[in-house]
């Protein structure tokens, strides 16, 4: 097997959009599902509107509004709180050392 050949055949078969890209990168939060994180993007289209959206409005009563799922329900408070944290310290520090 060549390189060339080994490359064709395990590079990743889809270009990613934007949205998608987001989407993942918020999954990373702790609390965080597919369907929280599709709500989030419709509401806030990037990194920025949401850091924006959670100084203004206090870390976690404009997230609070979003719904998501099925079932349109609310956030949870563990994943309020960890968009909070992430997006809003001017710090961070690591509480188990």
């Amino acid at each position: 097997l060549t390189f060339a050949a080994f490359n064709a055949q395990f590079r990743k078969q889809t270009q990613f959009t934007v949205r998608e890209m987001y989407q993942k990168m918020l999954m990373q939060a702790p609390g965080l599902s597919a369907a929280k994180t599709v709500g989030l993007s419709a509401k806030y289209q990037n990194f920025h509107e949401l850091e924006s959206a959670l100084r203004q409005h206090g870390r976690e009563s404009e997230v609070e509004h979003v719904r998501c799922g099925k079932t349109q329900r609310r956030f949870g408070l563990k994943a309020r709180k960890a968009l909070g944290e992430l997006l809003t310290a001017t710090d961070y520090v690591d509480e188990d050392a």
